[in-house]
């Protein structure tokens, strides 16, 4: 007696979700309302919340000097990813600039892990100088506009 109890429970359970799957499969709809003016006026503002995007920043490629593409390649090298954390911020000293440190990582993408194929740019920086804004090359991105100032 237990057991078909179970099974009318199922069966109703099922002939419910059966009963709701096919209003919204194309059933009976429930008629479309219009906003209040107060919906309407929350619904126009959302655009202005939004997060505004940001242009995609585009460096000029340069060959990167010996310094540079030298500390590009030890961190590159270098199969540890915890021994190549602190590699990389050297890296953020060793070039001068954004556009070197981005040049040279181009040539070197396996200093943070990626392959050729990998697309270098703003991403690889605030990443790279998340705690590190004090190095030449952070400093340079924040001030050409690169990466946003740290607060």
């Amino acid at each position: 007696m237990r057991h078909e109890g179970r099974s009318w429970r199922w069966l109703l359970a099922g002939a419910a979700l059966t009963a709701t799957l096919a209003g919204c499969a194309g059933g009976e709809t429930a008629p479309e309302r219009t906003p209040s003016p107060t919906e309407s006026a929350s619904v126009e503002a959302a655009p202005s919340d939004a997060v505004p995007q940001r242009e995609p920043y585009v460096w000029q490629r340069m060959a990167p000097s010996t310094a540079c593409l030298g500390a590009m390649e030890t961190a590159a090298d270098e199969p540890d990813s915890a021994a190549a954390n602190p590699l990389i911020v050297e890296t953020l000293s060793a070039c001068a600039s954004a556009a070197e440190w981005l040049s040279a990582l181009e040539r070197e993408p396996g200093a943070l892990g990626m392959t050729e194929r990998a697309e270098i740019g703003r991403l690889d920086l605030e990443v790279s100088c998340w705690k590190n804004e004090s190095t030449p090359v952070c400093a340079d991105a924040v001030a050409v506009g690169a990466i946003e100032p740290v607060d």
